[in-house]
């Protein structure tokens, strides 16, 4: 729905919590804003 590739997503998801992403800013860990940075990174 967001054009990303669910599984790629969660893996640096998970990657992210566990390297200790602050509460504070969880809106850079959802999808849409993961869609965004991919974009931006090509």
């Amino acid at each position: 729905m967001n054009g990303v590739e669910p599984y790629a997503y969660l893996r640096d998801l998970f990657i992210s919590i566990a390297n200790g992403h602050p509460a504070k800013d969880i809106d850079a860990l959802m999808p849409w804003a993961y869609s965004q940075r991919i974009i931006s990174s090509e």
